[in-house]
């Protein structure tokens, strides 16, 4: 039985695409404002988002049991394939246009089809071509999902415990080598707090709660949104939590429809905006996006990128009922033989 649909989830899921649009465009000198949130906190802000989304959403969808098989293949169909049949319409446009993959060892291709290209570049060079590099991450974040889920249901204030000092020390003594808004030490309280919202606070989520984080939202403008990850961490949630409880009353207006479309295409959108920003830039010039033109260059991306999205849904589907159709066809042919064998 399919569950109620959450438009919560995606007036928040909106949101952190906008933050992440609007970071990367500033990329190229837009310099394109968001309130609360300062330019430098944007990225932040909107990977967060998508974490605190990625943990709820499974929560909601799995609160009890659930057969591991069934819940990693249909991670792959979600993920992972939208993102080879996109890479694959870049690497034969590119090729089309002339433009060759770096010049690497072929066993590099592993990082792409694993998802892990972006997630791993700041370590050793990959075929990394779209995508975020959070990608990498979120499948780290599907593989202990389970453990997680449970840790959260059995011992939930040992587990916010261990997560939160173990996020708190590394911020205060950071001393890896990788970025810290890369290291899973510190992005995954993001991830378990989504858990932790859809399990206890979605429930009882009340007017309070709302005028709280919007209280906490505005201390976020004055004191919070700056590069310090443990403040990023709460007044993500924060925003969250406002976010979602206004997305609640979706459903009562016809908007809704527009924040659905632009929630089902979110993924390919993120999938794709790098390099339709990248090739626009290259082909309009930098006037286009330092100047007033800029807003209607903005709109071309959200445009070819939307755009993109569709056809990527489109493909997607089409392998997915082929691969339906000849897993049809296999079991009626072993049906067939065994019937023949009697």
């Amino acid at each position: 039985m399919a569950k109620e649909r959450i438009y919560g989830i995606d007036l928040v899921r909106v949101c952190a695409l906008i933050l992440i649009l609007i970071y990367h465009f500033n990329y190229y000198g837009a310099e394109l404002k968001v309130p609360f949130i300062s330019q430098d906190s944007l990225g932040a802000v909107g990977v967060g988002l998508y974490l605190l989304i990625s943990g709820a959403v499974l929560a909601y969808n799995y609160n009890g049991k659930f057969k591991a098989g069934e819940f990693y293949k249909k991670r792959v169909i979600t993920l992972l394939l939208p993102f080879w049949i996109a890479y694959i319409m870049v690497f034969v446009f590119n090729w089309v246009i002339g433009v060759k993959p770096a010049d690497l060892p072929l066993w590099k291709y592993i990082y792409t089809i694993i998802g892990m290209d972006g997630y791993l570049s700041y370590r050793t060079p990959t075929f990394y071509l779209i995508g975020e590099w959070f990608l990498g991450f979120i499948i780290i974040c599907y593989i202990l999902f389970p453990l997680f889920s449970i840790c959260v249901q059995k011992i939930p204030w040992i587990f916010a415990t261990v997560i939160g000092i173990l996020f708190l020390y590394n911020i205060t003594t950071y001393q890896w080598t990788i970025p810290m808004l890369w290291n899973p030490l510190i992005l995954t309280p993001f991830f378990v707090l989504g858990i932790y919202f859809m399990r206890y606070i979605y429930p009882n989520i009340k007017i309070e709660v709302l005028i709280a984080s919007l209280i906490g939202a505005y201390a976020c403008d004055r004191f919070i949104f700056t590069n310090i990850m443990n403040d990023i961490l709460v007044g993500t949630f924060f925003l969250f939590v406002s976010v979602f409880y206004i997305g609640r009353f979706l459903q009562k207006v016809k908007v809704k429809v527009v924040f659905e479309k632009l929630s089902k295409y979110s993924w390919g959108i993120i999938l794709f905006h790098h390099v339709t920003m990248k090739y626009l830039y290259d082909y309009l010039g930098e006037e286009w996006f330092i100047s007033s033109k800029k807003y209607i260059t903005l709109f071309l991306v959200c445009a070819i990128s939307f755009g993109l999205a569709v056809l990527l849904n489109r493909l997607v589907e089409i392998c997915i009922s082929a691969a339906g159709s000849i897993s049809t066809k296999r079991k009626a042919g072993k049906s067939m033989k065994q019937y023949g064998e009697k």
